[in-house]
C-alpha cells in the first residue's frame, strides 16, 4: 500500500507499507526484501481490473523494531510483525494534481484563479510548467511548485488564501485588516499567516508591530509570515521562539527555521539547540540543520554490495547533551547518534536474533569487542572485530566494510534498541513517530485476499494466489504418447464426441 500525497510530480519518492494477506503463514516480514512491483488503484482486491501505475516499489521491509530481534510470544507483538514499511521504497510513475473546485463553475472565473495563482507562484517555463492550469469550468489543477520542496500543505495553504485582487492600495488594507483581526480572541491565526503570505511584501509594515506582542500564539504567526517573505526581523523573532525553553510554539519554531533558506545565522541558532535535553527539541534541530546540510553533524552513507537496496545515513552530531539515539521510520533512512564517542558498555556480552548475533569484548583486550553472527543459509559464521564506538559498530554490521556484514537497516534499529533497552549502552532511543496519514495505512482494514476457488461450487475456500498459475512447460512427447493421442482421436471421431464438457 502506498500514500501518494497530493500533488506529487513523477519522479518523487515515497514510503510503502507491506501488509501480509490474512490467512497466510506468513509469520513474520522481518528481513524481508521487497521486488520490484507496480501499485495500482485497488489491485489487490481486483488484480486484473486496475490498469494505470501509479507507484513503482521496492526494497528492504522495516517491521517494529522492538520485536524484530527475536520470536516474540505475544500475540499482539508477533501479529505486528505481519506490516512493515519500505522507508523511501516507491517511486512516483505520475503527477497528480490537486483539484481546485469552484463553487460557481465559469470559464472566466477558472481563468481567473489559474492567472492569479500563476501570477504569484511564477515558474521557470509558465507554459510548459504552469503552477496552476484550468480543465474546465469547474476544475483548476495544480502543482506543487519546486520551491516548496513537497510541502502541498504549504503551498495550498498559501493558494487558498489569496486574495483575487492584487493592487497594492487593496493589499496594504487587507493586511492591515488581518493585523487588527489577529488580536482577537479566537481569530483564526493559520489563516491570517497564510493570507499574510499571499499578499507579500505589502503585509510586513503591518506584522512587524505583531512580532513583539505579549499574545504568544499571534506573535508566532506573524514571525511566521514575515519569515517565509524574507524579512529580517520576522527570522530574528523566529529564532528567538525558538531558543525559548517552554514556548508553546518552540518546536513550531525550529521547523519552519529549516524550511527557510540557508542561513549562518539561523543555522547557528539550531545547532545551539544540539545540545538541550529536551529530547523533541534537539532532534527537530538536527533534521533542520541536516535539510540545511549544515552544523556540527558528520554524516556517511553505508552501503554494501550485498544489499544494494539498504541505503541508509548515519549522523554523528557533536552534541554536550544527554547521549542519545535517533531512527527514522519514514524518507530517507537515518541513525543519528548524539554525543561524543557513544559506546557500548564494557566489558559485556549482548546477543540478538535468537543468539545467532553475539558482541562481546575479547578477555584480552576488554576494549575490543568480537561481533559473531551466523547467519542462515551459510555454513560458515561471519566473525569480526570493533570498538565499542556506537557509530563504528553500525557502520561495521550495515556492510560498510569487507568484513562480511550487511544487516538490513531495519535490523540495525532493533539491535540499537535492544541495547538500549538491555542497558549496554548508556542513552535514549527515540524512534520516528509516523504522522497520522501514514497511520491511517498502517491501521486500515487488511485487503481480502479475492483469491481463486480450488474446487468446483459457491462453497470454494478462497485460499491461494492473487494471480492464476502459469502454464507449464509442454515436455516433447515419446513414440508411444504419440500413438496412444492417434487412437482416442480415432475413437473420439467414430463417438462424435467433443473431448470437453458441455
Amino acid at each position: 500500500v502506498a500514500n501518494i500525497p497530493p500533488g506529487a510530480r513523477k519522479g518523487d519518492v515515497i514510503d510503502i507499507v507491506i501488509q501480509a494477506l490474512p490467512n497466510n503463514n506468513t509469520t513474520s516480514l522481518a528481513n524481508g526484501l521487497l521486488w520490484s512491483t507496480t501499485l495500482k488503484y485497488l489491485g489487490t482486491q481486483d488484480p486484473f481490473g486496475a490498469v494505470n501505475e501509479f507507484v513503482k516499489a521496492q526494497g528492504n521491509v522495516f517491521v517494529n523494531p522492538a520485536y524484530a530481534g527475536n520470536n516474540p510470544t505475544q500475540a499482539s507483538a508477533r501479529l505486528s510483525l505481519r506490516t512493515g514499511m519500505i522507508p523511501n521504497g516507491g517511486i512516483v510513475t505520475s503527477d497528480r494534481p490537486i483539484h481546485l473546485l469552484l463553487r460557481n463553475p465559469s470559464w472566466a472565473g477558472s481563468r481567473q484563479v489559474e492567472r492569479r495563482i500563476n501570477y504569484h507562484f511564477q515558474t521557470t517555463d509558465p507554459f510548459k510548467n504552469p503552477t496552476a492550469a484550468s480543465q474546465d469550468e469547474g476544475f483548476i489543477h495544480l502543482y506543487v511548485p519546486a520551491s516548496y520542496h513537497g510541502d502541498w500543505q504549504h503551498f495550498l495553504g498559501v493558494a487558498t488564501h489569496l486574495f483575487m485582487n492584487a493592487d497594492g492600495d487593496f493589499s496594504a488594507l487587507k493586511a492591515r485588516q488581518l493585523a487588527e483581526e489577529a488580536l482577537k480572541p479566537n481569530a483564526p491565526l493559520m489563516d491570517i499567516s497564510y493570507a499574510w503570505e499571499g499578499i507579500g511584501q505589502a503585509a510586513i509594515p503591518y506584522i512587524t508591530p505583531l512580532l513583539s506582542s505579549p499574545q504568544q500564539d499571534a506573535q508566532f504567526a506573524a514571525a511566521r509570515a514575515a519569515a517565509f517573505l524574507g524579512d529580517q526581523y520576522g527570522e530574528t523573532a523566529l529564532v528567538k521562539i525558538a531558543a525559548t525553553r517552554d514556548h508553546p510554539f518552540q518546536v513550531n519554531a525550529v521547523q519552519i527555521l529549516g524550511q527557510l533558506p540557508n542561513s549562518p545565522v539561523i543555522n547557528a541558532s539550531l545547532a545551539s539547540l544540539l545540545d538541550t535535553d529536551q529530547s523533541l527539541v534537539r532532534i527537530e534541530a538536527y533534521k533542520s540543520l541536516s535539510s540545511h546540510n549544515a552544523g556540527p553533524i558528520f554524516s556517511t552513507t553505508i552501503h554494501t554490495r550485498l544489499n544494494p537496496d539498504n541505503d541508509f545515513v548515519l549522523d554523528i552530531i557533536d552534541s554536550k547533551g544527554p547521549p542519545l539515539i535517533y531512527c527514522s521510520r519514514l524518507g530517507q533512512p537515518h541513525v543519528a547518534v548524539f554525543g561524543h564517542k557513544l559506546s557500548m558498555q564494557t566489558p559485556g556480552t549482548f546477543s540478538a536474533f535468537d543468539s545467532r548475533l553475539t558482541i562481546a569484548t575479547l578477555e584480552d583486550k576488554p576494549k575490543t569487542l568480537n561481533i559473531f553472527y551466523r547467519e542462515e543459509g551459510r555454513r560458515t559464521p561471519i566473525e569480526g572485530l570493533s570498538n565499542p564506538d556506537i557509530a563504528e559498530l553500525i557502520a561495521r554490521l550495515g556492510g560498510a566494510t569487507d568484513q562480511g556484514f550487511h544487516f538490513a537497516y531495519g535490523d540495525i534499529v532493533a539491535i540499537l534498541q535492544s541495547m538500549v533497552d538491555h542497558q549496554h549502552v548508556a542513552a535514549a532511543f527515540v524512534l520516528q513517530q509516523l504522522p497520522g496519514n501514514e497511520r491511517e495505512v498502517l491501521d486500515s482494514p487488511s485487503l481480502p485476499d479475492r483469491g481463486r476457488p480450488q474446487a468446483e461450487g459457491p462453497t470454494a475456500p478462497q485460499i491461494g494466489a492473487t494471480l492464476p498459475d502459469l502454464p507449464l512447460p509442454v515436455a516433447p512427447k515419446s513414440d508411444d504418447d504419440k500413438k496412444d493421442d492417434k487412437k482416442e482421436n480415432q475413437n473420439k471421431n467414430a463417438t462424435g464426441a467433443s473431448g470437453r464438457p458441455q
